[in-house]
């Protein structure tokens, strides 16, 4: 029997192509910016992890980020991440972006904000990544980065026509908020691709229980069993949701 805890990425092949598509462009020197926007749980993080073989095919290095709802109050957690590649690398010793943060007085200049000056080095980290060779950056949960991180990613699709660079940001359906309603507006601005998951077809799904429990569906699940329609209790509980795990599905108490 499969592992249940590994994700699947059933039904969402034109998803993943789409992405190499655009990785193959920012590998010829053309970047471009995509959000995945989907209901939680229908496979966006696991879509992401697919995606990165293709990146790397592509040529494309890759930096993963992602943002988490207690670090939404800690400026820049949501690119912390990328930074830490660079520890003992390209920066030996301390990083200087985080030491810029961790410092009472960042820019050592009063009439500085020291935010603009932190999103500055790492606007500048970024283009020397890209000098070196194309780039994909991916940044997950972006519905819980921080307003500072936010400014970043919103700078960042500003410049992408300069740079070889694939940006990814995955998120929830787009909370009301200024600083999100600011990113999605540079967003639009910048022609960015959007893709928008829903849940997987019949077939998908079905692929997707013989995935997890090893073996084809009964017919009485293929054939809607339960006096449920089309659908099988089963296939209602999965709602087309590729991150559901084997654990989550009950058994023939859901016929009652």
């Amino acid at each position: 029997m499969h592992d249940s805890r590994t994700p699947v990425v059933i039904g969402r092949a034109g998803e993943i192509d789409t992405l190499a598509a655009l990785a193959r462009r920012a590998a010829a020197g053309q970047g471009a910016v995509v959000l995945v926007q989907g209901e939680p749980g229908i496979g966006k993080t696991a879509l992401l992890d697919a995606a990165r073989a293709r990146f790397t095919a592509a040529g494309l290095r890759i930096r993963l980020g992602a943002a988490s709802e207690p670090g939404q109050t800690v400026a820049f957690a949501a690119l912390f991440s990328w930074l830490d590649v660079d520890h003992n690398a390209d920066a030996p010793g301390a990083d200087p972006i985080r030491a810029l943060v961790d410092s009472d007085d960042p820019s050592g200049d009063a009439q500085a904000t020291p935010e603009i000056v932190i999103a500055e080095a790492i606007l500048d980290r970024i283009e020397i990544w890209c000098a070196r060779g194309p780039l994909a950056l991916i940044v997950d949960d972006v519905q819980w980065a921080d307003r500072s991180s936010l400014s970043v990613l919103q700078r960042l699709c500003a410049r992408i026509d300069e740079l070889p660079l694939l940006l990814l940001l995955a998120a929830r359906p787009q909370p009301q908020d200024s600083a999100f309603t600011a990113l999605s507006a540079e967003l639009v601005e910048c022609r960015a691709a959007q893709i928008r998951l829903g849940g997987l077809s019949d077939a998908a799904t079905a692929e997707l229980v013989s995935h997890l429990v090893g073996a084809a569906p009964g017919p009485g699940i293929a054939a809607g069993g339960c006096g449920r329609g089309r659908q099988s209790a089963l296939y209602h509980r999965i709602g087309g949701r590729p991150a559901a795990r084997a654990g989550d599905h009950g058994s023939r108490r859901h016929c009652r």
